[in-house]
């Protein structure tokens, strides 16, 4: 019984504020990273990609989000960009600065 009551109790105080980091590709990387500061008040990082078949250059947009911010994030893409590809995953640690604009 105290073994299960710990667990639940690590995940409503842990598991809520897990980090998870977004990996957004996308034509419109101005638009979307431009969209998620101003909803999420989220920073992000800028790379550069190019498609293997579609031989164009893309954005690659970079962030780091808590597990609550997932279906805010999710539905903020699929409004400004239906072709980007977007990839969710842990995140196990953070070291440096980890900005949210309030």
């Amino acid at each position: 019984m105290y073994f299960i009551t710990s667990k639940v109790i690590d995940f409503v105080e842990l598991d809520w504020d897990e980090t998870k980091s977004v990996m957004i590709i996308t034509d419109q990387g101005r638009v979307v990273a431009d969209a998620i500061y101003q909803n999420l008040g989220r920073t992000v990082t800028f790379m550069k990609g190019e498609g293997f078949v579609s031989n164009s250059e893309k954005d690659i947009i970079y962030c780091v989000i808590t597990r609550a911010e997932i279906y805010e994030m999710r539905k903020l893409i699929q409004s400004l960009d239906l072709d980007a590809f977007t990839t969710i995953s842990d995140v196990s640690e953070i070291i440096g600065n980890h900005i949210k604009h309030n």
